[in-house]
């Protein structure tokens, strides 16, 4: 299993670009909503409407819920979310410019959902949960009336951002007024979904394109309405339904035949005949398979975007073995970026690929196995359980951030991921963190505050019960230059690693006052 850090952004003293494939740190908190809401999985939704920065309204094909929370991160009383990262590019925007009207004066489209829309400086991501699992239509509504007024000019800025379903880039460059030819006027666009746990993520993403029109610098996604629909019957049984079960009942020894092969009790010769090689010892797939006791869900150890990662307790060793969704049009490029990557890339902190096998709608990534687990479940744990190690002061610093990046942006934004990882190791906080009155408190905004202030000592973990107190600050003045919001402002990371192994003061890289801390 390759050990990523995520994490969102969402503070006043900075502004970056997050990799749209980055893994919310929302969705943890989804999870616990969805254990309370659809317990043991028994979803009872099947479609969802959101009149985005609406006060709700009724059409033929539903109601559509209100949306004029003007927080980074909210949860309806119905079965959907949203999550809002970044800042805008003016000093005196703020979030009430999460929620826009259409300019006056502009004509009627005589359909109140294109009136209001709600805007985001950089990702703005819907979730709908609790949902039966399958395909789904959905239908985005767009009417650009930001960049729409001829009066201040503002209707030569160009928006343009990404939109993604499930985690797949469906539209790249998308553009409003380009598809409707000119602003307030209505555009839809429309997608197919497959709902596999439960979830459904619609994530639009500004990749840094478009005008900077000032004022106001309201780049950023925007987005009218949502519609999300259930493309299977439901309610009752459908005549298809009603057919299907007739046959199964002619056809039982069929079903039993079939039965048979998925018990492993005839059939399954590929999965005999196929080897992989692990650590100098020859398998078959099929042992590798039995190991993990047929992806029991007790043998799970962890789950991302593409899959699943199970322990395997082969005869001899224990592996960790992650089964890709057949279903994920990335699967494909997930195989040949991880391949390609640890097979090349060899490093003590990074977990050692094994093996893998593709054939038939089965695809697995073989990893060794990671007794101890990463060092963010060191730290967090997950929303299965908490970590029983205790990591002191000694450990966090001879230890090293175990994760790997595939898309890297530039070298000064791995220095930024540095940062805040150095920044979780001594506070040991995440990187943002849920309160009960639906706000994200982030970790970032915390040390800029702390660092202004002369108290950055105040952010070193209070478990710990013993320290070095100028190495703790030493790392967090490096965490904090590290995180600047200028990336030509970033030390590179040859910098950081002279100062952390001594060989370098501070202030050689760059004017840091610590005194006061």
């Amino acid at each position: 299993m390759v050990l990523t850090f995520s994490f969102s952004v969402s503070w006043p003293c900075l502004h970056t670009v997050v990799p749209a494939n980055s893994e919310p740190t929302n969705k943890t908190f989804l999870y616990q909503i969805m254990d309370e809401r659809c317990r043991h999985k028994k979803s009872k939704f099947h479609s969802f409407f959101i009149d985005a920065g609406g006060n709700g309204t009724d059409t033929k094909t539903g109601h559509y819920d209100a949306d004029t929370n003007t927080s980074h991160f909210y949860v309806s009383p119905n079965n959907w979310a949203y999550s809002c990262s970044g800042d805008f590019q003016s000093s005196s925007s703020n979030t009430s410019d999460y929620i826009r009207n259409m300019t006056c004066g502009a004509p009627s489209l005589e359909n109140p959902l294109y009136e209001k829309a709600r805007l985001c400086p950089q990702a703005l991501t819907y979730y709908g949960f609790c949902l039966k699992n399958g395909k789904y239509r959905v239908k985005l509504h767009f009417n650009e009336i930001v960049y729409a007024r001829d009066e201040d000019y503002s209707s030569l800025g160009k928006r343009v951002f990404d939109i993604y379903i499930q985690g797949n880039q469906e539209r790249k460059d998308f553009n409003i007024k380009q598809n409707a030819r000119g602003p307030n006027k209505k555009w839809t666009e429309n997608f197919t979904a497959l709902v596999e746990h439960n979830l459904l993520e619609i994530r639009l993403f500004w990749a840094g394109k478009g005008s900077m029109y000032n004022p106001p610098l309201l780049n950023g996604p925007l987005i009218s309405a949502i519609s999300v629909i259930a493309d299977f019957p439901v309610g009752g049984l459908s005549p298809a339904q009603k057919a299907g079960i007739i046959v199964a009942a002619v056809c039982i020894p069929l079903l039993l035949l079939a039965l048979m092969w998925r018990l492993g009790l005839v059939g399954q010769k590929d999965l005999r005949d196929s080897r992989v090689e692990l650590r100098g010892k020859s398998y078959s797939v099929k042992q590798v398979v039995d190991a993990t006791r047929n992806f029991s869900s007790k043998m799970e150890i962890g789950r991302g975007q593409f899959g699943i990662v199970y322990k395997a307790e082969l005869p001899d060793q224990t592996v960790a073995v992650k089964k890709l969704s057949p279903h994920s049009k990335q699967v494909i490029d997930q195989i040949g970026r991880e391949v390609y990557t640890l097979r090349t890339v060899k490093h003590q902190n990074l977990v050692e690929f094994l093996d893998g096998y593709s054939k038939k709608g089965l695809h697995l990534l073989i990893y060794e196995y990671m007794e101890n687990s990463s060092l963010a479940f060191a730290l967090f744990g997950n929303f299965y359980s908490k970590s029983n190690l205790e990591l002191d002061w000694n450990t966090r610093v001879y230890m090293a951030p175990e994760y790997a990046t595939v898309k890297v942006i530039t070298e000064k934004a791995d220095v930024y991921s540095y940062g805040i990882v150095l920044l979780e190791i001594v506070s040991g906080k995440r990187n943002a963190d849920y309160k009960a009155d639906q706000e994200y408190v982030y970790l970032i905004d915390t040390a800029c505050v702390l660092h202004s202030k002369g108290k950055l000592v105040n952010l070193i973990d209070e478990k710990l019960p013993t320290y070095d107190r100028e190495q703790a600050l030493t790392i967090l003045n490096i965490a904090i230059l590290c995180i600047d919001r200028s990336p030509m402002l970033r030390p590179t990371m040859s910098e950081v690693v002279s100062v952390l192994e001594g060989e370098k003061n501070i202030d050689e890289i760059n004017k840091v006052d610590t005194s006061s801390a």
